[in-house]
């Protein structure tokens, strides 16, 4: 199917992954993705999503080059607002919580 677009599987990118019972997750456009059990429903898993760790990094030095200490000059708003879109990427992207199993 992928070989009539021209295209091919990577073998190190691409795998089986057995998500059965929290076992194993996978990495997919920067988020892991994996089931964990339910809190309230004991033995009934969903998938929960969060953000990976490279996307955690990338994130993490955005916020340390808008709070580098040659930028304390600043007035708050202006830092305020640097930080505004730098934050939004994580936004709906945060760890799982309790109200949404």
């Amino acid at each position: 199917m992928l070989g009539g677009l021209g295209m091919q599987l990577h073998p190190e990118k691409s795998g089986i992954v057995c998500l059965t019972r929290g076992g194993q997750g996978f990495e997919f456009p920067g988020f892991h993705h994996r089931k964990v059990e339910s809190w309230k429903w004991r033995g009934r898993f969903y998938l929960q999503r969060w953000p990976s760790q490279r996307a955690l990094g990338v994130l993490r030095d955005k916020i340390r080059a808008a709070a580098s200490r040659s930028k304390t000059e600043r007035p708050v708003a202006a830092v305020v607002a640097e930080f505004n879109p730098v934050s939004s990427l994580g936004a709906g992207a945060s760890s799982p919580t309790r109200s949404s199993l």
